[in-house]
């Protein structure tokens, strides 16, 4: 079930019946699966991924070092183009982290 989700959910009015059907199982199955991933904590998510390329955007990864990484993170995750922002502390790594997307 896992790959089948992984290569992506059909754009059908109901998705995860087509799917379940390509599969050999039951939607409620498929459904249950996905829940109960998230739920146990084997998922951290479930939700859309957008291909921002074939949508006609380009987007960067980019980090930063700083020294007030959350007044840093507030500000940076205003921009309308920021769609991830992520604090992460390691050892002589950049500590804040995010993804900038814009039309190509």
């Amino acid at each position: 079930m896992l790959a089948a989700l992984q290569k992506g959910i059909p754009f059908a009015r109901r998705p995860f019946e087509e799917l379940s059907r390509e599969i050999g199982c039951s939607e409620s199955d498929l459904m249950g699966f996905v829940k109960n991933s998230v739920a146990d904590g084997t998922a951290r998510r479930f939700g859309a991924v957008f291909d921002v390329r074939r949508l006609g955007y380009s987007s960067a990864l980019c980090c930063a070092k700083v020294s007030n990484p959350d007044e840093a993170a507030s500000r940076i995750a205003d921009f309308q183009e920021v769609t991830h922002c992520y604090l992460r502390e390691a050892p002589g790594c950049p500590n804040l982290w995010w993804t900038w997307s814009t039309p190509a």
